[in-house]
């Protein structure tokens, strides 16, 4: 008996080393299985992230490579054949006759060649757009999970009171909710006040002559839109007027009855404040202004702007430009004699455009222009974009006359009257049978020349009235809408940069300039007040570095 209970026993611990040896064999197939999971996640990952990087790093640039330089023949191409029928057309000859020189020519001048895109270039661009997506993705991962965890002690610390009705523990959830957006609105509003402050004192360093803070855009009297004397011209003087003035803040009865006393004792015309004041918008009034070769006034007037422009100026004016939506009067007199094809207008900026299309685009654009107006000189692609015109052949309506027979700058139609510029062949002189819109074509393809341009002088002691009106630009969305084919949203590409309506002359003096501000741009501006910065901040249009 005694040795079959030692047999069991035996048997008994046998089957338990067996059972041990089984589960710790169990244990050790589970491990190698997870681990083989895990491994094959990660080489699936490390095959997915190799097939994206090989997607952005080489099949997109030579992608965008082929795309580029077939839309570039084929551009050439129809340039070249259209050129050849209207050519053939002109002479009454085949068009064939044309087409191989003109196709040569254009090789020749790289029109029809494929352009070389620096592939390397479009890799860093892909690579920069990739690591900058991938790390927007883990900010906001981080951020996520970072305010997941405050929310869930936000309410655990609601909740750990159980002898508290239902109740009292919802009060406390939405104290705790309001106390943590304070605080998250406060840490924001601290940073954002940090960063503008850094912001400013990096561009106090640059000692920059040009640069000038704009006020706050809820102070602005023509909001969202401010139009401000440049200080790209500081000859430049303005003469005020109550309409140019900020918009106050009233806080007590008294600043109100200070301000009512400060009005009865104002002159009509005060000291032109250039941080401040700004030009009038759809008021009916002009605003006079003087620099050390030009001294006028200018009006401005803007569709979806509130103020005093009736509707009948869009009815009038829609005779000759359908759908207006802008118009910028200046009139005045030259303090001296300057030659036609020395005054430029259109656009300077100091900082590179955004989001602009790919070069080959942008290049072909230009070089189109160009063709259509002689005289301009553009590259919206530098680190300076720019694009110049002469001014005599830009505006939409331009009228020379004496002091006595000036016509009203408010009025609703400027007339197209250059009958007394003098040339060397009497170009403008007997075109009176002509209705207005063909003097004007007439004149700016005279002076959009400078081959032709050169011939005309600006005059002392003639009164010049430059009318420019446009359908496409719109400053109250400030956008560039060619209805259905084209809309561009201008603070994407202008880097916080405002558009300029100006005179300059080739020696760099300014006969006037202007600067044509709106609230969108500023995010984006340095110019930008610490106020607007901080509610940009809040509103989350900008993250404050």
């Amino acid at each position: 008996k005694h040795a079959m209970t030692t047999n069991a026993k035996k048997s008994r611990r046998a089957d338990d080393d067996d059972r041990d040896s089984y589960s710790i064999s169990n244990a050790i197939l589970e491990e190698s299985m997870k681990l083989c999971s895990e491994l094959r996640s990660y080489v699936y990952f490390a095959f997915s992230l190799k097939s994206i990087r090989l997607v952005v790093f080489d099949t997109f640039p030579r992608a965008m490579h082929s795309i580029w330089s077939s839309f570039h023949v084929i551009v050439g191409a129809l340039i070249c054949t259209s050129a050849a029928i209207s050519l053939a057309f002109a002479f009454d000859v085949s068009a064939m006759f044309f087409t191989m020189p003109l196709c040569f020519l254009a090789v020749g001048g790289r029109l029809m060649t494929p352009t070389e895109i620096d592939d390397e270039r479009l890799r860093r661009k892909a690579a920069e757009a990739y690591y900058k997506a991938k790390a927007t993705f883990e900010r906001g991962r981080r951020r996520r999970n970072k305010m997941m965890k405050k929310k869930r002690r936000i309410v655990n610390a609601n909740n750990y009171k159980e002898d508290e009705t239902e109740s009292s523990s919802d009060d406390e959830h939405v104290l705790g909710k309001e106390e943590y957006e304070t605080r998250e609105r406060a840490r924001l509003e601290h940073e954002a006040r940090a960063a503008w402050r850094e912001m400013r004192e990096k561009q106090k360093e640059k000692n920059d002559p040009q640069f000038r803070p704009l006020p706050e855009c809820g102070l602005w009297p023509h909001g969202p839109v401010f139009i401000r004397s440049s200080a790209r011209e500081p000859s430049q003087r303005c003469v005020n007027n109550s309409w140019s003035r900020l918009k106050k803040k009233k806080d007590t009865k008294e600043e109100d009855e200070k301000e009512e006393n400060e009005e009865e004792g104002e002159e009509e015309y005060a000291e032109w404040n250039e941080l401040t004041d700004t030009c009038p918008v759809n008021t009916e009034t002009a605003l006079e202004f003087e620099t050390d070769i030009f001294k006028g006034k200018v009006v401005c007037r803007f569709l979806g702007m509130e103020g005093e422009t009736p509707e009948q100026f869009y009815i009038e004016r829609g005779q000759i430009c359908n759908n207006i939506a802008f118009q910028v009067v200046v009139q005045g007199e030259f303090k001296e004699r300057i030659r036609m094809d020395q005054v430029v207008t259109g656009g300077e900026f100091k900082r590179p455009f955004e989001n602009i299309p790919p070069r080959t685009i942008v290049y072909t654009g230009q070089e189109l222009f160009k063709v259509i107006t002689p005289g301009l000189a553009c590259d919206v692609t530098a680190n300076e974009p720019y694009y110049l015109a002469l001014l005599g052949g830009l505006v939409s309506q331009m009228s020379v006359d004496t002091k006595e027979t000036v016509p009203n700058i408010l009025d609703f139609m400027i007339p197209e009257h250059c009958d007394i510029v003098e040339g060397n062949d009497g170009f403008f002189q007997g075109v009176k049978h002509l209705n207005m819109q063909a003097r004007g074509s007439r004149r700016v393809k005279e002076l959009a020349n400078p081959a032709t341009a050169k011939k005309y002088y600006y005059e002392p002691g003639l009164i010049y009235t430059f009318d420019n009106m446009q359908s496409y630009l719109h400053l109250d969305t400030y956008s560039f809408d060619v209805g259905k084919v084209l809309t561009l949203k201008l603070e994407r590409h202008l880097n916080g940069q405002p558009i300029q309506f100006f005179a300059k002359t080739g020696d760099g003096r300014y006969a006037f300039c202007f600067e044509m501000w709106h609230e969108k741009l500023l995010p984006h501006a340095p110019e930008c007040s610490e106020e607007d910065y901080v509610r940009f901040a809040l509103e989350g249009k900008i993250r404050p570095v």
